[in-house]
């Protein structure tokens, strides 16, 4: 068998094509793959890049923004080289893996996914952070998943109680910033006064 995959994909199209019950796509796919061989012994080649993708969850609340991946072929296997994400805030999520096809019924996984202050759950009633790594290996004795990660999860009241003593304190610190730098402009002026706030 033999075929080629080549091109470029609007995700933001496939929600049109593809009923997602509400979730949210975009970004654009450049795909240049070709797939040799045999059902029991495929060989792949090429590579795939996703630039500038999102994501929005409409249940969870869940978003991934400035998606950016590479995907290559390498024979038997297919990569995922990098895959990087942010959450719309100040989260970061990381992953990189690897499927190898064993035959036309059988492949094996290996990948790793790192998490850094992300927002897995952003709803009306409660917000979930995640940090950590998790690990997935597949072997012949069976798949095994490990790590740690640590979850904090917060009712709607705090979670925006949060955000506004957040918002609060950036906006203390900016005009803290906008007052000293004016104090130091002006000539021949006494003592500037010192700013100080405090963050929840």
């Amino acid at each position: 068998m033999s075929g080629t995959l080549k091109g470029a994909i609007d995700l933001g199209l496939v929600p049109r094509i593809v009923d997602l019950h509400g979730d949210a796509l975009g970004g654009r796919l450049d795909m240049d793959m070709t797939l040799a061989g045999t059902l029991a012994a495929p060989r792949f080649a090429g590579d795939a890049h996703l630039a500038g993708g999102s994501y929005a969850s409409a249940d969870a609340g869940t978003v991934l923004r400035e998606v950016n991946a590479v995907i290559a072929g390498d024979d038997a296997r297919i990569r995922l080289q990098s895959l990087t994400a942010g959450d719309g805030d100040k989260g970061r999520l990381s992953a990189s893996g690897t499927v190898t096809l064993l035959g036309a019924e059988s492949a094996r996984l290996r990948g790793e996914l790192n998490l850094e202050h992300f927002t897995i759950l952003n709803r009306s009633d409660a917000m979930a952070v995640a940090s950590g790594r998790l690990q997935l290996s597949d072997e012949a004795q069976g798949a095994r998943l490990g790590g740690e990660v640590t979850v904090g999860v917060r009712r709607a009241a705090r979670a925006r109680e949060a955000a506004a003593e957040d918002r609060q304190a950036r906006r203390r610190r900016s005009e803290c910033a906008a007052g000293e730098g004016s104090a130091r402009a002006q000539e021949g002026g006494g003592r500037a006064s010192r700013c100080r706030w405090r963050s929840g």
